[in-house]
């Protein structure tokens, strides 16, 4: 089974994700921290990480999705942001991100970018 783990701050989109990707099959947890995402990273080894681009702790997630990355390498990573992706490109992401995803967004992209995600593994 898939092992999904959801990094944002905003409450409703843990909620939301984690309902649609359990339906999908997937074993999700979630947190709302960079700190709580290295936690629950360590022994939970997410094949996929979607992770917001700007956390309410003022931590961009491309430096959580790196982090996270050293500890597991085969993970992927699918950034979601309210910003858009010319905002995110002139930024300069410096993790490798598989996917970026502009918020809101609907089901099926979510749902298509983790099982894109998992098929480039």
């Amino acid at each position: 089974m898939t092992r999904v783990l959801i990094v944002d701050d905003e409450e409703m989109y843990r909620k939301y994700l984690s309902q649609i990707l359990e339906i999908e099959g997937c074993i999700v947890k979630t947190a709302a921290t960079g700190s709580a995402a290295r936690e629950i990273a360590r022994d939970f080894a997410p094949d996929v990480l979607i992770i917001d681009w700007l956390l309410a702790e003022d931590r961009r997630g491309t430096e959580i999705a790196q982090e996270l990355q050293s500890m597991h390498p085969g993970m992927r990573t699918i950034m979601i942001t309210g910003y858009s992706a010319d905002e995110i490109s002139k930024s300069g992401i410096t993790a490798p991100v598989f996917r970026l995803v502009e918020k809101p967004f609907r089901l099926e992209t979510i749902v298509s970018a983790v099982n894109d995600a998992l098929a480039a593994c």
